[in-house]
């Protein structure tokens, strides 16, 4: 009879974590954004609204800068603590009689995944629209994200614009309509693309 056993385990440890000082940071970023001199130019909110009351912001971009994809205005995002555990045990075992053998064993492994994957930023509670409080029926984040959804149109003429598409068609000529004018639509017509 001869036998073999073996036994083996890996622990590991893949923590993605922000500095301290970036915990309570929730993560703002744009689709796009202008920056002018190293500094992000911030957008203007107006009062101008779509039929479901959502505002539009805009920035005007006309007189230089850089449009930039996937900008993060800041924050460190999503961080996440991961423990990935693996614990084997094998044995394979074998008998000689005669002109006959026979061979047996077992093998046992465990694989445990602890991952914990959040954004930075500060709890939030967010009132329940049927007024119900307390246990599960509050809506509380752990952290949050914040992505500010940009669209790139350039101005052609007082009234109208050149956009990809007609839903940004649509935003610019209610800015037009709001009273806000051509002179704080966003253009592009004089900014490098980079990124």
């Amino acid at each position: 009879m001869s036998g073999e056993f073996s036994f083996g385990l890996h622990f590991q440890r893949a923590n993605t974590l922000p500095l301290a000082s970036q915990g309570a940071v929730p993560l703002v970023s744009d689709s796009f954004a202008v920056t002018r001199g190293g500094a992000v130019l911030t957008p203007v909110n107006t009062t101008a609204a779509l039929t479901n009351n959502n505002f539009i912001a805009f920035v005007d971009g006309r007189n230089g800068g850089i449009l930039q994809r996937g900008f993060i205005r800041q924050g460190f995002g999503l961080f996440s603590k991961q423990d990935r555990n693996r614990w084997e045990f094998a044995a394979r075992l074998q008998n000689v009689a005669g002109k006959h053998t026979v061979k047996y064993g077992l093998e046992w492994g465990r694989n445990i995944y602890k991952i914990n994957t959040i954004s930075t930023g500060t709890p939030i509670t967010y009132p329940d629209p049927l007024n119900n409080t307390g246990g599960d029926k509050d809506n509380v984040t752990i952290g949050q994200r914040i992505t500010n959804n940009f669209g790139v149109c350039i101005a052609v003429s007082a009234t109208a614009a050149q956009c990809p598409a007609s839903a940004l068609t649509n935003r610019f000529q209610a800015l037009i309509t709001g009273g806000v004018g051509p002179a704080g639509i966003t253009s592009v017509s004089t900014a490098t693309l980079s990124g």
